[in-house]
């Protein structure tokens, strides 16, 4: 996360909106599925980044739709990015999170550096989170940031769920 910024409460769903918000401005846009998720304390730029990244990745690798989507279950608050193209061989899956890997031919050929899904997974992993990369048995590839909430403390940012340096 920046070092600047402080780290406040922000609900996943209020990221999303605003993402797919500006990814209509350009033509892009989102299937959006809010789930209710609490407020989490988290460094917003930092988590923006993540979301935007994954949605970046989903129109430049896979096909639309893209979805973003938020919710939250027994196990924590998370949201997720998903496109309808290939998805990506089991075999390279874990090697997308190393910086400067790049899957198949970038699933479309598109141009990039390999450090969108390393740089996003450090940034869940700060903010006490993990990321799950998977492919959707109807097609596509599913990106899912879990954030583990154990109780009222992590939600104010005293527990599991709070930001690390």
């Amino acid at each position: 996360p920046d070092a600047l910024e402080m780290a406040s409460a922000h609900s996943l769903d209020e990221l999303a909106r605003q993402l797919a918000d500006a990814f209509e401005v350009h033509q892009r846009p989102l299937s959006l599925q809010l789930g209710g998720t609490l407020p989490l304390k988290m460094h917003a730029q930092a988590m923006r980044r993540v979301m935007s990244n994954l949605v970046e990745n989903a129109w430049k690798y896979g096909r639309p739709p893209v979805l973003l989507a938020t919710g939250r279950g027994v196990d924590g608050v998370w949201f997720e990015v998903r496109d309808h193209g290939d998805g990506v061989p089991e075999v390279e899956m874990a090697a997308l999170r190393r910086p400067f890997v790049r899957g198949q031919a970038s699933r479309s050929g598109a141009a990039g550096a390999g450090l969108g899904l390393a740089i996003a997974d450090r940034i869940v992993r700060q903010h006490g989170g993990m990321l799950e990369l998977q492919n959707a048995p109807d097609g596509g590839l599913r990106v899912r940031a879990l954030f583990p909430v154990q109780d009222a403390a992590d939600l104010l940012g005293e527990g599991v769920g709070a930001p690390r340096a």
